[in-house]
C-alpha cells in the first residue's frame, strides 16, 4: 500500500489485533486461576464475569481490526483510483493541448 491513510489504517488494525491477543491470554488467565478456587463463592463467580467480559472485548477488538484492515485496503484502492483519474486527466489535457497547438 502506497496511501498514507490506508498505512495508517492497516497499522492500527495491526496495534489493536494484539491488544485483542493480550486481552485473550488474559481471560485464559483468569479462567486457570478460578480453576483452583473455592467452586460457588462470590469472588469466583466475579472472577468468571470478569474473564468473558475481557473475552467479549477480545473479540470485538479483534473484529473491529478486521474492519479497518477492510477499510485500509478500500482507502488504498480508492486512492489508485483518484491517482490514475488525475493521470488520465493529465494525459488527455496534453493531448487536446497538442491538437490544438497543431491547428
Amino acid at each position: 500500500m502506497t496511501d498514507a491513510a490506508a498505512q495508517a489504517a492497516m497499522k492500527r488494525a495491526i496495534e489493536i489485533d494484539a491488544l485483542a491477543d493480550l486481552e485473550l491470554q488474559a481471560a485464559d488467565q483468569i479462567n486457570q486461576s478460578v480453576q483452583t478456587a473455592a467452586p460457588g463463592s462470590a469472588p469466583i463467580i466475579e472472577a468468571q464475569a470478569d474473564a468473558w467480559l475481557v473475552r467479549a472485548n477480545a473479540y470485538t477488538q479483534a473484529a473491529t481490526a478486521d474492519l479497518m484492515r477492510v477499510r485500509a485496503v478500500d482507502l488504498a484502492d480508492a486512492s489508485a483510483n483518484v491517482k490514475s483519474g488525475a493521470t488520465n486527466t493529465t494525459v488527455l489535457f496534453q493531448q487536446l493541448n497538442n491538437l490544438l497547438n497543431h491547428r
